[in-house]
């Protein structure tokens, strides 16, 4: 299959006719994701591209599109509701709650939602050298540094400054956070020294881990994650309620037919139990989810109304 890496000032759709319901697809299908090639959301997004073209019976193309100004969002927004643009959504970002929409950023309401795909839990880390080596210590270290213990979030993962937050209040600790571009760059200033901790998604974090050069405090989850399941979950710790799982979904413009939404959930669904999908998913840390198109659009919508709390309650930058 083809890629193509796009950063489009302006976009247009071709004028070419929608075929009824019952001939979809009638030609090739793109997916856009809004981070580059070997990000996390290109990877899942790779991971199925084949299988669904096979299924569909026509071509599917993955195009990464600069998303720093929230490209993918906005060309899907925008695009026909015929299925044959789609967006790889990671996480909430570059979506936002209906009062957001005044600020400019697409709303919930504007995309029809497809199907779940992955998740990846979000991980407190601590560089090798630390002397902190449980979430307890942790716990006392923040109480014992009154301007709070620093840490490293990167910014476009909403998930992870929910985690933060919320484990911020559930233990009564101060923490002081600088921004990053991702987990990659989280984890690196944390390891140059800048942050005392970083907050990451563990499919970036597990090489490090390996190699011992960051040590894992806690997982975000009901369960312990089994790239690292001698890490225990917050949960397990007692402190509860902290959410913050980053998913990935596929999702289409708003007013798509639920004759083209089945076809391609059929498709996803019947996909995402296979093997060769699963082994794929694995390489990268990635979790199946099987949530359908009214479970993927509550957890997304629990996460918006998450971040938007916490942002305004926090002071966070709404990315």
């Amino acid at each position: 299959m083809g890629s193509e890496i796009l950063c489009y000032s302006a976009w247009t759709f071709p004028a070419i006719p929608i075929f009824p319901d019952d001939h979809f697809p009638g030609r090739s299908i793109r997916i856009l994701v809004g981070s580059p090639v070997g990000s996390y959301a290109d990877r899942v997004a790779r991971a199925f591209e084949e299988g669904l073209a096979n299924r569909l019976g026509q071509p599917v193309r993955i195009e990464n599109v600069d998303d720093a100004a929230g490209q993918a969002t906005s060309v899907v927004r925008r695009a026909p509701a015929d299925g044959y643009t789609l967006l790889l959504a990671a996480g909430s970002r570059g979506i936002g709650a209906t009062s957001w929409s005044r600020l400019g950023f697409p709303r919930v309401e504007d995309f029809t939602f497809i199907r779940a795909l992955t998740k990846v839990q979000n991980v407190l880390l601590v560089p090798a050298d630390s002397p902190i080596r449980s979430v307890s210590e942790y716990v006392k270290a923040a109480r014992q540094t009154p301007a709070g213990i620093s840490l490293s979030l990167p910014k476009f993962l909403p998930g992870t400054s929910v985690a933060a937050a919320q484990f911020s209040n559930a233990a009564a600790v101060k923490l002081r956070s600088e921004m990053c571009v991702d987990s990659k760059e989280s984890i690196s200033v944390m390891t140059a020294g800048r942050t005392q901790s970083s907050w990451a998604e563990i499919d970036t974090a597990l090489p490090y881990i390996e190699r011992k050069a960051i040590r894992a405090l806690g997982v975000v989850g009901d369960q312990r994650s089994e790239f690292v399941p001698d890490v225990p979950t917050f949960d397990e710790l007692g402190f509860r309620g902290i959410s913050g799982s980053s998913w990935t979904g596929l999702l289409g413009p708003a007013r798509l037919p639920s004759s083209i939404v089945e076809k391609i959930d059929h498709a996803l669904a019947s996909l995402i139990a296979t093997p060769e999908i699963i082994d794929r998913l694995t390489r990268f840390a990635a979790v199946p989810v099987a949530a359908g198109q009214s479970a993927y659009r509550n957890h997304l919508v629990k996460e918006i109304n998450s971040y938007a709390s916490i942002a305004k309650g926090t002071g966070m930058r709404v990315v």
